[in-house]
């Protein structure tokens, strides 16, 4: 058999008598010796650059230095392996298998960092993983806190333009602003006072119920001054109030004056400055 690339090369030297239809037996022509010498340098070459399609063994190791380039299919101990699947080590001195990636628990389950992408085949992911267990939650809705259950259970519709949420204790809902201030009706809106008190006049003075007062400073008789625990964005602002009747004629009280931080009032029975022993002021603003 004529001999046109190396895998038909003989071990057997004797057996190598010609190359590609070239005598090289005992005996042969010089020129044959040249024009054989050219072949094996030409089957070389197509062995080197892959073009001659002929096989390479390697039962040794096989070292490249450089980049090794495989363009055609890649087999393991004569598996392929099949679409999708990753080369996976065995282990020093044996050979690597083909293997399905699976799931992150069979990588790295300790340590997944997810960069980008989309989170596809989880159906409503639970509160306790860091979802909301639920596949949708009502558009505009305020999600209230509901345990380990999922959170559209717990939803609070926004409801009526103009209405707020209000905690009775133990959850909150959606109530018209003016739910227990007033129930008239009307466009006309609503204003909460910014400070209040109720304090006893007499002696020195001692608040009974109030809210954002932090003290009432005993001035004289019929005169005190309220402090403001957070004062006032300036001091245009409306007080108004009224003093226990002391049987003799109604106390009046009075503005002296009024600034961010504090409003100073007065009381009067008939015309004579006096104590009082109930003195209510209210401030808006």
């Amino acid at each position: 058999m004529a001999k046109t690339k190396i895998s038909e090369y003989s071990a057997t030297p004797a057996s190598n008598t010609d190359i590609s239809n070239i005598n090289i037996a005992e005996g042969c022509s010089p020129a044959n010796v040249n024009n054989a010498i050219r072949t094996v340098m030409a089957q070389l070459k197509d062995q080197q650059d892959g073009t001659g399609g002929d096989p390479f063994t390697c039962s040794g190791t096989l070292t490249s230095s450089g980049t090794l380039a495989v363009t055609g299919g890649l087999t393991l101990d004569g598996v392929a392996g099949t679409s999708g699947q990753a080369l996976v080590s065995a282990g020093t001195s044996n050979t690597p298998t083909w293997s399905t990636l699976g799931t992150i628990a069979s990588q790295n389950a300790n340590a997944v960092t997810i960069t980008g992408g989309t989170i596809t085949g989880i159906t409503d992911l639970t509160v306790a993983d860091g979802g909301t267990g639920a596949s949708s939650i009502t558009a505009n809705s305020v999600i209230l806190g509901n345990g380990a259950s999922a959170l559209s259970g717990n939803l609070v519709a926004p409801s009526t333009s103009g209405n707020v949420l209000t905690s009775n204790g133990t959850t909150w809902t959606s109530v018209a602003a003016s739910v227990g201030i007033t129930t008239t009706t009307g466009s006309a809106p609503y204003f909460g006072a910014r400070a209040f008190v109720n304090f006893d006049g007499t002696g020195t003075p001692a608040i009974r119920n109030s809210s954002n007062v932090s003290s009432i400073t005993d001035n004289g008789t019929g005169d005190y001054t309220i402090n403001f625990t957070t004062s006032m964005p300036d001091a245009n602002y409306s007080a108004v109030g009224t003093a226990k009747d002391d049987g003799v004629g109604s106390y009046v009280p009075f503005i002296t004056t009024q600034t961010t931080s504090s409003l100073r009032i007065g009381t009067k029975s008939q015309s004579t400055t006096s104590d009082s022993a109930i003195v209510c002021i209210a401030v808006f603003r």
